[in-house]
């Protein structure tokens, strides 16, 4: 055979395409469209060609990582450093904290049930309420009960109160009672009152307004 021109030798052609083959990038921009991809080694990372990416082995990444759609981890997970979560959080099963808890101002704490514990902050107060009653707590008092069922104690003092009734005791007044006294079912006991000797009655209050118990 005589070539007139040795660009026509079929080698040329030849080279030339296994010159392409030895330089070519066969993974980029390439598809799967049956089978499935295995990048094996200490680690398996495997691509298929029905939608599944499978790792076995560890996965590092340094950038930002978005993903939309549900995820479900099992196993241990550890999660370090600065965490936000938007939107409804739900955990089922024990849960263990360790360290501290802040509930940033207007939040609160709720557990749920027949009688639902809330647990809050109003007015710089905390607040604790069950039901309807509520344990209010202030860097300078509290208060327990509900609306007309209180038991009060602040900077001047302690106030038992039921309904219309009270009875308070003031550190600088004295002690003071709101509503009439009861003797039904002997209630009241003047048991404990000192004797005044020589005292017609049995009961004798004296100039300075002190009750005495005369027989």
């Amino acid at each position: 055979m005589t070539l007139d021109n040795l660009n026509d030798d079929p080698m040329v052609d030849v080279l030339a395409r296994l010159r392409a083959l030895e330089t070519a990038d066969p993974l980029g921009f390439s598809s799967i469209t049956r089978g499935q991809l295995r990048v094996g080694g200490t680690a398996v990372l495997l691509v298929d060609s029905s939608g599944g990416v499978v790792i076995h082995g560890r996965l590092n990444g340094d950038g930002t990582l978005e993903w939309t759609g549900i995820t479900t981890l099992k196993g241990t997970t550890r999660f370090e450093g600065d965490t936000t979560q938007k939107g409804p959080f739900h955990i089922e099963g024990a849960t263990e904290l360790k360290g501290d808890m802040a509930v940033k101002s207007g939040g609160k704490i709720t557990v749920e049930g027949a009688n639902p514990i809330v647990l809050s902050q109003i007015a710089g107060a905390a607040q604790m309420q069950v039901g309807a009653a509520k344990l209010i707590g202030a860097s300078d008092g509290f208060a327990l009960g509900v609306s007309d069922r209180l038991v009060t104690a602040g900077p001047g003092g302690v106030t038992v109160q039921g309904g219309a009734n009270s009875v308070s005791v003031n550190n600088a007044t004295g002690t003071a009672i709101v509503g009439p006294l009861s003797a039904s079912n002997a209630s009241i006991n003047f048991t404990n009152l000192p004797l005044k000797a020589g005292a017609a009655n049995n009961l004798h209050i004296d100039s300075a307004g002190k009750v005495w118990r005369t027989s």
